[in-house]
């Protein structure tokens, strides 16, 4: 289908290239700058998209769905459009609602749940920072953000996709011993 890249979305320490999808805005458009469209980066967008899990592994994280190609060339992908969600920081920093113990248990049950989803499959979030943990503040479900930057296993096994970016602090000990 055709997609056309509605108002821009602004989401704290969210990528730039963020679109809402005109036609379906439970959807965004990722258009990648010219720099992150190299051959290597695309491929690993291409094995996303491919994955067999994809529809369990997207109930949890912004997982790519559809490859966005402009004049011929691949430019982005489809994801789930995340403006409904705060990022963990904002919703445990707000003094004015203060989240109750029972849902702030909530909230890391269904981290729990994403991650084991993730890692089920054979992968790894790279970067756990608080702004890449993206919660529903009224159902306590987790998204996780930022999926291009996970750590993939091929379906084959046979190659790795290595996470891009991270930071220190936030990042799973198996991706910052390789």
């Amino acid at each position: 289908g055709r997609y056309t890249a509605g108002a821009a979305i602004s989401l704290k320490n969210m990528a730039e290239g963020m679109y809402v999808i005109a036609e379906d805005s439970s959807l965004a458009a990722r258009i990648l700058s010219p720099e992150h469209r190299t051959q290597d980066f695309m491929d690993k967008i291409r094995v996303m998209v491919s994955d067999p899990r994809k529809a369990d592994l997207s109930v949890q994280t912004a997982w790519p769905e559809v490859i966005l190609y402009q004049d011929g060339r691949s430019v982005g992908y489809t994801m789930r459009n995340l403006q409904r969600y705060l990022d963990s920081e904002s919703i445990l920093a707000d003094k004015e609602h203060v989240y109750p113990m029972n849902s702030r248990i909530l909230m890391g049950q269904n981290l729990c749940a994403a991650l084991s989803r993730l890692h089920r499959a054979g992968h790894l979030a790279g970067c756990l920072t608080p702004a890449n943990i993206m919660v529903d503040s009224g159902t306590g479900m987790v998204m996780l953000a930022g999926a291009e930057d996970f750590q993939l296993r091929g379906p084959a096994g046979d190659r790795i996709y290595r996470c891009t970016a991270w930071d220190p602090g936030y990042t799973a000990p198996e991706i910052l011993r390789r």
